[in-house]
């Protein structure tokens, strides 16, 4: 984790994957502070927000004997983040998970969250052609696999129509 790791700005959905305002439902809540913009960045929400408030060094996530604080978890968020921008993943894509459930699952799906992607978690348990129908379906443009659930990946990958 590089403490320099620059920050990701805040990326909006685009306005394409929205539903018309006449469509959207009128949500009223009667407290000030369950207001929420029309639009909002969870990633931003639970992880930036948090610091701001002063809770950099609070423990966000436990994995066994890790102990995951906030500032740990923006760090890997943005880095990866980035990454992902370099790798020309933008605001709208679709990027499958096959990841189990650790750490870096989360850091996947904030940092995608983040700079306006969406993650399109997968059980990893799924055969090549389970993949190929939700990179087809979901039109997602690339996959971020665990080394141990590559296989699947690798024999799905020639039939892809979307990713990169």
């Amino acid at each position: 984790m590089s403490a320099d790791a620059p920050k990701i700005s805040i990326q909006s959905i685009p306005a394409s994957y929205l539903p018309p305002l006449e469509h959207r439902p009128d949500i009223v809540f009667a407290l000030p502070e369950l207001q929420y913009p029309l639009r909002f960045n969870a990633a931003v929400e639970f992880v930036d927000r948090p610091i701001a408030q002063g809770w950099s060094g609070r423990v966000v996530y436990l994995f066994g004997q890790l102990r995951i604080t906030y500032e740990d978890l923006a760090r890997d968020v943005n880095r990866f983040g980035n990454a992902l921008l370099g790798l020309g993943i933008r605001p709208g894509d679709r990027v499958l998970l096959r990841i189990p459930d650790r750490p870096e699952h989360v850091v996947c799906i904030l940092a995608l969250l983040k700079i306006g992607a969406i993650a399109v978690p997968t059980f990893t348990l799924l055969r090549s052609a389970d993949i190929l129908y939700r990179e087809t379906d979901t039109e997602a443009v690339a996959v971020i696999a665990d080394a141990r659930f590559l296989e699947e990946v690798e024999k799905a990958r020639p039939s892809f129509h979307f990713v990169r």
